[in-house]
């Protein structure tokens, strides 16, 4: 028996919809898995602290806003330098892109690097999003073109597209023009979105991050 503990970064609020659809898609992929267990917990950005990230097997960071942002990005820096695998939606695509700024690109204020600094709205809708040809997610989705539901504001600044594309592969573009998919390479699974893939029932993009989870931690135990 694989057992997978989760660690959801942000400040839960009950009755919003991001928080509580992500537990309900880490459930309802769980039922669906032969051998292995999953539970979640979550991680405060106010309180969380090294010795809880190094428990859990992954990260998702969600939907904010998040009360303490330099904790936050701690978070993600610890996730990102120790090859754990890693989920931003919304905020957390924020958040990790900040990051990167911030402890790589040692950016004055990373937070420029997020054109529209602002809370995202209540207003849910679809986004059709091209996949760019060859990029590594493709394989995940099975399509070039999917469909997805957002609420996000966010977008990279377009005054550093250049410079971040340097460290990010961009994977997804929106009809509206905005970058909305994202992955780190040369890590097991660093991937942001701007849409909320845990609203679509059996999300494969969580799948996939949630496999590749189970295929590190298989081989850990096997190595150790």
């Amino acid at each position: 028996m694989v057992k997978i503990l989760v660690g959801l970064l942000g400040d839960k609020r009950n009755t919003y919809l991001p928080h509580e659809s992500a537990e309900k898609a880490l459930m309802q992929i769980a039922s669906a898995l032969e051998g292995v267990t999953i539970r979640y917990e979550w991680l405060p950005t106010k309180t969380a602290t090294t010795e809880q990230l190094s428990a859990c097997d992954c990260i998702w960071a969600g939907s904010g806003p998040y009360l303490d942002e330099e904790n936050a990005l701690l978070v993600i820096k610890y996730a990102r330098e120790n090859k754990i695998p890693t989920i931003g939606t919304c905020s957390g695509f924020k958040y990790m892109v900040v990051e990167y700024a911030k402890h790589v690109f040692k950016a004055d204020d990373p937070y420029k690097y997020i054109g529209l600094n602002s809370n995202c709205t209540k207003d849910y809708k679809d986004l059709a999003i091209t996949l760019k040809p060859g990029c590594s997610l493709i394989a995940v989705f099975s399509s070039d073109c999917i469909s997805e539901t957002s609420h996000c504001n966010f977008e990279i600044d377009d005054n550093v597209v250049s410079k971040a594309a340097i460290a990010f592969e961009f994977c997804g573009v929106a009809e509206d023009g905005r970058t909305v998919l994202i992955r780190l390479p040369k890590h097991p699974f660093f991937v942001a979105s701007l849409f909320l893939p845990q609203l679509k029932e059996d999300s494969k993009l969580v799948q996939a991050w949630l496999q590749t989870t189970i295929a590190l931690k298989q081989n850990r135990e096997l190595i150790g």
